[in-house]
């Protein structure tokens, strides 16, 4: 499966060439860019929105950390749709922590094809909890999220 990691710069000139499930991560700041539709595409199967800051417990930051109950939202719903897909897009704002945490866990659990150990040397600032979460979360149900 195609695996594409964007920020805002990337994925608003980004044209699918393949059916593509999307995934968008919102900061809880309410961005204009947060809200610009990706390019209108046929070939978009699914474009799901969540919304969660970068940020990690212990940091004394305010925002809307992620959650197991946001990670099980995202397993669940990846979990339909990737056996009618051809290539996953995450993207955030910069595209180089919350969105190469989603993605590289996805890939992880889903084994969409992917060496994580060269994705992780690609996007080495990935957002550590969030991608930790995403594999306990899926580990906690292997049923469910089998590969």
């Amino acid at each position: 499966m195609d695996l594409h990691i964007f920020g805002w710069g990337e994925v608003f000139a980004f044209q699918p060439t393949k059916s593509t499930y999307a995934i968008r991560i919102a900061s809880s700041k309410n961005y204009p860019l947060d809200q610009k539709p990706l390019v209108d595409s046929t070939l978009y199967t699914r474009i799901v929105k969540y919304t969660f800051d970068d940020i990690e417990p212990g940091m004394g930051i305010d925002g809307l950390r992620f959650t197991r109950t946001l990670a099980e939202q995202i397993l669940r719903d990846f979990q339909q749709h990737k056996d009618s897909i051809e290539a996953l897009l995450v993207h955030c704002a910069f595209g180089e922590n919350r969105s190469p945490a989603v993605a590289i866990a996805l890939n992880e659990i889903f084994a969409l094809g992917h060496e994580t150990s060269v994705l992780k040397e690609r996007y080495p600032e990935l957002n550590k909890f969030v991608y930790r979460t995403l594999l306990e979360t899926a580990k906690q149900d292997l049923s469910t999220f089998s590969q």
